[in-house]
């Protein structure tokens, strides 16, 4: 979440939208102690906090978690966090299966090598993804069905 910025626009979104059951879900572990609320601040500021929920905890902690808690899967999940392969990799394994079928996984700082690596591996292991978009930016996958892989399947990438 850090400074709210793309929290924001989501936000800004949903509140044109106005459907109340719609939310977004932030998950920054360090909000309070390296970011100041910042961003939290600026969606209050915005009166758009019935939009909005935030987890104070680490991602790769707490996307399994949600996989039990959360009764309705997510239309849009936007990756950007630790620049750590291990950890990106993880978030997309979770968000792969918090995903609607139809829904989009979008994931930033492709630039990053890591990252980059990760969006390789999506390109060549993940067949329930379709890319619609990639700038050296951002890359924009759509989850077409339910993953099917045998627990033996694995692709170079």
């Amino acid at each position: 979440m850090e400074f709210g910025i793309i929290s924001f626009y989501i936000l800004l979104g949903l509140d044109k939208l106005n459907n109340s059951d719609s939310k977004l879900v932030s998950i920054d572990e360090f909000q309070e102690s390296r970011w100041h609320n910042f961003g939290l601040n600026l969606i209050k500021l915005n009166g758009f906090t019935k939009y909005h929920k935030l987890y104070l905890e680490s991602s790769y902690l707490l996307l399994p978690k949600l996989l039990d808690i959360e009764i309705n899967k997510y239309d849009l999940i936007f990756i950007s966090g630790w620049h750590n392969f291990d950890y990106i990799l993880l978030c997309i394994l979770f968000a792969s299966m918090l995903l609607k079928i139809d829904g989009y996984l979008v994931i930033s700082n492709k630039y990053n090598n890591r990252v980059n690596k990760c969006l390789n591996y999506i390109d060549t292991n993940y067949n329930n993804f379709k890319k619609i978009e990639s700038n050296s930016f951002l890359a924009i996958y759509k989850k077409t069905n339910e993953d099917k892989k045998e627990f033996n399947d694995y692709n170079n990438f």
